[in-house]
């Protein structure tokens, strides 16, 4: 076990990543009670998770509070959210997903669904049963870490029933947004002030820094996934996620192809 000085130690004023560190050590002071001390100069975050195992996927449970709905496009004028769990801008407006009417009358220009819910309307926008006209900016599809993620053949369905550009916004266990697509679909944004993603024996594991009276230590995920840290062309500096594959899918293919 690595032992590190965060708890008694103040971040310097404007630095992010301490920030990170400092909040990443009262996760991991919470996990192993009073074993922290030393010293923190010099470390990163990767290495203070070296010497934890990883731990089995956490049960889906609520998140306290909302989260901040951020939506990639600046273009939108009004958005029809239709899951709960955001706090939302002034141009948005939170409707059931089987108020066709109501979503209709606020004619919005961006919907935000989950995943299922969006590939129910794209099935009824396709038969004539939620004609939507006003919806020319952008579908936002928020996915589920413990679910199964935006797969091309969705965004096949969802572009010809919608004709707008669709973008995947990632939700953890709690249902945080831990990671967005940008507008160039570059792969999915971390957020990095919620949670710090390792790759560990092809395994995509998760750390959660808002959870200290439950901690979140490198919890399985069950995907894999490849990880860019390289400057994107958005403009975000964050690191980005792409290609997520269930790890029991991933192995079947291998196997498959070791067997020609």
């Amino acid at each position: 076990m690595f032992s590190f000085p965060f708890l008694r130690k103040k971040s310097r004023a404007g630095s992010s990543s301490e920030n990170t560190l400092v909040r990443l050590g009262r996760v991991l002071n919470k996990l192993e009670p009073g074993s922290i001390s030393g010293e923190l100069r010099g470390l990163d975050c990767a290495t203070m998770l070296e010497g934890f195992e990883a731990m089995p996927p956490p049960e889906r449970r609520l998140g306290a509070g909302l989260h901040p709905l951020i939506f990639p496009l600046k273009s939108a004028r009004k958005i029809a959210v239709l899951r709960q769990g955001f706090s939302l801008p002034a141009n948005a407006r939170e409707f059931a997903a089987n108020d066709s009417a109501g979503i209709h009358a606020w004619a919005p220009d961006a919907l935000v669904a989950p995943l299922n819910t969006a590939l129910l309307l794209a099935d009824h926008k396709l038969t004539g049963r939620f004609p939507l006209p006003s919806l020319e900016t952008a579908l936002i599809v928020t996915t589920r870490i413990d679910d199964a993620p935006l797969a091309p053949h969705h965004r096949d369905l969802l572009w010809r029933a919608f004709e707008v550009p669709v973008f995947e916004q990632l939700l953890s266990w709690d249902g945080s947004v831990i990671a967005r697509e940008c507008e160039l679909h570059c792969g999915l944004h971390l957020a990095d002030d919620n949670v710090i993603a390792t790759l560990r024996d092809d395994q995509l594991l998760l750390t959660h820094l808002n959870h200290i009276e439950e901690p979140i230590v490198l919890a399985r995920t069950g995907y894999s996934a490849l990880m860019s840290k390289d400057p994107c062309d958005c403009g975000a500096t964050t690191a980005r996620l792409g290609c997520l594959t269930p790890v029991r899918t991933r192995a079947r293919a291998a196997s498959a192809g070791s067997a020609d």
